[in-house]
């Protein structure tokens, strides 16, 4: 089946079975169809697509009230602020218009935050700089002074040796916290926000030291050769036997590459372009790691990762690596002969529908990744996993 075909093919599987959808965030809910069919309209330019991207933004909203009931309420708050901040920077909604909405969600997660903040919670998906973030984008007359608590914070946590600083993280184990490396829940996630404060002009020496000596750190960590060039844990051997858009040395690599163009360092940005480039190389025929075409674990967020960095670098190898996934994600939709979900079937949680309709491991985010290669390369839908 062709990329053009399996999305007619999800859009009309998603809007069949849009009932079977509970939950109101971005990764597993209602606000995740909305982004699809934002994708959709700058596909096809219908109004049709249009009013449904609004409908469904419209249904998360109006669902989330006092009655409204989920193990992650919080994550999905900040989940729709971030969404809604995301429109507004298109020019799809004017600020104006939802800032009684915007101002009740700075509330809920500024509360979220707080407790983050006492937790000393550093994680970048779940914890306190996902909430951080929010406000880093709202950019509102309360940011700097929050900003000035988070950056307080990661110096206070921060563990210093001979090669830089680092922290620890309680995600997998609260008593136990690891320092882990990755984008998502390690060193390279705390890089990824201090950078972005330079970039915005927050705190901007603080953020600089900062950053610098845990970019030292992360580099001493680096091994020679192998799938992966980092272990998971820093003061550990296990490292992973596969990349996907969550694990392995892809954010590593992005965040040095990113931190070569925000510092204009060379250093910086040729070392994370080497480290991506041996990501590039990772393929796996027999289907041992990737089982699915899923954005945070399978196909779907390779191919958008590697085709968001050979825009951008114009190198070969990740063009060669897109084109690789592409055809794995195209491949693995024709797994499920029933098509109940457009062919596809998430290998992960796949007794749930929010599974296999949702955004991060589901038939949303693939069908949004299929789109965002027939619409001059658009992966901006990439920022809301932490690769802005």
């Amino acid at each position: 089946m062709t990329n053009s075909s399996k999305i007619k093919s999800i859009e009309k599987s998603l809007y069949l079975n849009k009932e079977n959808i509970s939950l109101v965030g971005l990764n597993d809910g209602i606000i995740g169809y909305s982004l699809f069919y934002y994708y959709h309209y700058l596909l096809t330019n219908e109004e049709e697509s249009y009013n449904k991207m609004v409908l469904f933004l419209e249904n998360a909203l109006e669902k989330l009230n006092e009655k409204y009931e989920s193990y992650k309420v919080k994550i999905e708050i900040i989940e729709i602020g971030k969404y809604l901040l995301f429109l507004i920077e298109k020019g799809l909604i004017e600020k104006s218009h939802i800032e009684n909405h915007l101002e009740v969600l700075d509330e809920v997660i500024l509360d979220y935050l707080y407790e983050k903040i006492n937790e000393r919670d550093l994680d970048s998906a779940v914890g306190l700089l996902f909430a951080a973030s929010y406000f880093l984008e709202r950019n509102t007359e309360k940011t700097p002074k929050i900003i000035e608590e988070i950056v307080n914070l990661i110096e206070q946590t921060k563990f210093e040796d001979t090669y830089g600083i680092y922290w620890q993280f309680k995600l997998r184990n609260a008593k136990s916290p690891k320092v882990e490396l990755g984008l998502g829940h390690g060193v390279a996630g705390v890089i990824t926000f201090l950078l972005q404060l330079i970039k915005c002009g927050f705190e901007k020496n603080r953020a600089e030291s900062l950053a610098i000596k845990a970019l030292d750190f992360l580099i001493s960590k680096k091994r020679e050769k192998g799938i992966n060039l980092f272990t998971i844990n820093a003061f550990e051997n296990e490292t992973l036997d596969y990349n996907n858009l969550s694990y392995g040395d892809i954010g590593i690599g992005y965040t040095l590459f990113k931190a070569g163009e925000i510092l204009l360092n060379k250093k910086y940005k040729e070392l994370g372009l080497e480290i991506l480039k041996n990501a590039a190389k990772y393929k796996d025929d027999n289907q041992t790691f990737i089982k699915d075409a899923n954005i945070i674990y399978g196909s779907s967020g390779l191919f958008s990762v590697f085709n968001f960095l050979y825009t951008k670098t114009g190198i070969e190898i990740f063009n060669e690596s897109k084109k690789y996934w592409l055809n794995k994600t195209l491949e693995f939709g024709e797994k499920d002969k029933e098509m109940k979900w457009a062919g596809y079937q998430t290998y992960f949680n796949s007794t749930y529908d929010f599974a296999q309709l949702g955004f991060s491991q589901g038939i949303s985010g693939i069908g949004t990744a299929l789109i965002s290669n027939q619409i001059e390369n658009d992966t901006d839908f990439l920022t809301f996993f932490n690769y802005n």
